[in-house]
């Protein structure tokens, strides 16, 4: 019976019947897609903005990007990034994401996208060329030698704008690589309080030996007071980058003001390209640790918030301009007083919350659930209205945090029917 059986035959039926049910599925489902209504949206991460140069006789444009849930009531830090024709979008990312790790204060990017960058990011020679890559340059790039100019701009046209038009903190951290980082070094040394922060990606080697030394020294004598920070990255890489970066961080450990913080870091396995990001990564969060404050564990025993008050004091003194607590320190110390049973410390921690940042319903609802533990529940349903007070007049439309906020009186409510 078996050997009667066509097989061939029969392989032909099973892939007529696949080859009819993969072609019903294919017309059934494009139908489907093509009868629902699809919408796209775009997705931004910033605007582009065009302003007119008189010093430097031409356009230039900005890419600006703001952190989630901006207020333009709130002031931000401030990045300058430059070459943000490359680096702006990669950049944001990774600003976002240390934002949202709270590694670093919400901050807005002003990226700068260059015209001519031999021009505004290679500093003047000083008599001969001194190196191989200074005798290229002045033959390949004639008009380098700009950056007098090129910071003139900064200062007097650039900065203005964004200050008039974005809330910015007076601090200013710029993130230079390679060419932007020359610039970077040759700001810092002759015009430091150009920025607060220098973050300094594997510029390229531009100074020779003996201009390392007597640039630093000028520094160091010129400027002893300047209290900034610098994070100074090269890659695994020649062409003197890395022997001219030893040269300039032996020089900093030897000649730099005490007040100048300064981290010098190699990594060893990135490229002069892909050390960008790491650097970045890396070269923010410690640029930022001292505002950023991280509450440790013996600080939730024993520190008040006089402490961090006075700590900030401090801090304010070293910057020339007020630096208020950040709000997740507030909330930290608060949170490592009550592990500790410090529930008198963590009260004050969070009434002084409150005042500091009045319109903050976070404050407000963080203060309530503080009365809550310590089962003053009267003073908790007072403070969670508050909040809702602020939630509606700021109209947030996440209804969720309305809704625990109401939930939140009821509960308190509920507290106080039972006393």
């Amino acid at each position: 019976m078996w050997s009667s059986f066509n097989f061939s035959h029969c392989s032909s039926l099973i892939n007529t019947y696949l080859f009819r049910v993969i072609l019903f599925s294919i017309l059934f489902l494009s139908s489907t897609l093509s009868a629902q209504e699809v919408k796209k949206d775009s997705i931004s991460i910033g605007e582009r903005i065009t302003i007119n140069s008189k010093l430097l006789n031409e356009s230039r444009t900005l890419l600006i990007s703001t952190p989630d849930n901006f207020d333009k009531s709130k002031p931000y830090h401030v990045i300058y990034l430059f070459d943000a024709e490359y680096l702006f979008t990669s950049t944001v990312g990774i600003v976002t994401s240390l934002i949202n790790a709270r590694k670093i204060p919400p901050s807005i990017i002003v990226g700068i996208e260059s015209t001519n960058r031999a021009r505004d990011f290679i500093p003047p020679i000083e008599g001969e060329p001194q190196n191989n890559h200074q005798s290229w340059i002045k033959k390949k790039f004639p008009q380098f030698g700009g950056t007098e100019n090129f910071t003139a701009f900064l200062q007097s046209e650039l900065f203005p704008f964004v200050e008039k038009n974005y809330p910015v903190k007076p601090n200013r951290t710029m993130i230079g690589y390679s060419n932007s980082g020359v610039f970077g070094l040759h700001t810092l040394v002759s015009s430091p309080s150009t920025f607060t922060n220098y973050l300094l990606i594997s510029p390229a080697a531009w100074w020779g030996e003996n201009e390392i030394d007597e640039k630093l020294t000028y520094f160091s004598e010129s400027h002893e007071s300047y209290s900034g920070n610098l994070f100074l990255t090269v890659a695994g890489e020649g062409r003197g980058m890395y022997s001219n970066s030893l040269r300039i961080a032996a020089q900093l450990e030897a000649k730099a003001p005490q007040s100048l913080h300064w981290v010098f870091k190699q990594f060893e396995n990135e490229t002069h390209q892909s050390t960008i990001y790491p650097s970045i990564y890396q070269g923010l969060t410690n640029l930022f640790e001292d505002i950023n404050f991280k509450i440790s564990d013996e600080l939730g025993k024993y520190a008040s918030v006089s402490d961090i008050e006075n700590y900030y004091a401090q801090l304010s003194k070293r910057y020339e301009y007020d630096i208020t607590i950040p709000e997740i320190v507030f909330s930290d110390l608060a949170d490592a007083q009550f592990l500790h049973h410090k529930n008198s410390l963590a009260i004050d921690t969070l009434k002084q919350w409150v005042s500091t940042y009045p319109a903050s319903s976070f404050a407000y609802t963080s203060l309530a659930r503080g009365y809550m533990f310590t089962e003053k529940f009267t003073l908790a349903k007072l403070n969670f209205e508050n909040a809702i007070k602020i939630v509606t007049k700021k109209e947030i439309k996440d209804p969720s945090v309305m809704d625990y906020l109401k939930d939140s009186v009821e509960e308190a409510q509920n507290k106080i029917n039972h006393e």
